[in-house]
């Protein structure tokens, strides 16, 4: 992200946060420097465009996103927010109170609307009802992540008995 567009979101932040919007100008219409006499306008600007450069300079640039892969992450983001909307206006549209579920085994990976009152779905898979899909993603991740641990730690235990 390049050093203006930082700057352009810490300044709406730091507006927007002191609830004063009304009557400051937005970032865009900041004088540059040929274009004021206003020395505090002037300031303002390049005062925001230097915190966003000792920003930029603070990021390793292995860790800094660039324009497509933040545009990547709104995707996602959209996504799972899109699920989880479509869900709770199931939810609301028939009383129920149907949360998430990941379901991976021999035959399926899945990820499905699930009711905690189910005791199984059509593959005998417990639901367990997350009210989030990012819930139910994250702890199918977690246990996977254990369970790789787990097997890495007893094929380590193989090799060394």
């Amino acid at each position: 992200m390049d050093k203006t567009k930082i700057a352009q979101w810490l300044y709406t932040g730091w507006v927007v946060e002191h609830g004063f919007p009304n009557g400051l100008p937005t970032f865009d219409e900041l004088p540059d420097e040929s274009e004021t006499n206003h020395a505090a306008d002037l300031l303002c600007k390049q005062t925001w465009l230097g915190i966003a450069e000792f920003i930029q300079e603070a990021i390793p640039t292995d860790r800094r996103v660039d324009e497509d892969e933040l545009e990547e992450l709104r995707a996602d983001k959209a996504r799972l927010d899109f699920l989880d909307e479509a869900n709770a206006r199931l939810n609301a549209q028939a009383g129920a109170f149907y949360g998430w579920e990941i379901i991976f085994n021999h035959n399926v990976n899945r990820l499905m609307v699930a009711n905690s009152q189910l005791a199984v779905d059509l593959n005998d898979a417990r639901a367990h009802g997350y009210k989030s899909c990012r819930d139910a993603i994250d702890v199918k991740m977690k246990d996977i992540e254990v369970r790789r641990a787990r097997d890495a730690k007893l094929e380590g235990e193989k090799s060394d008995g």
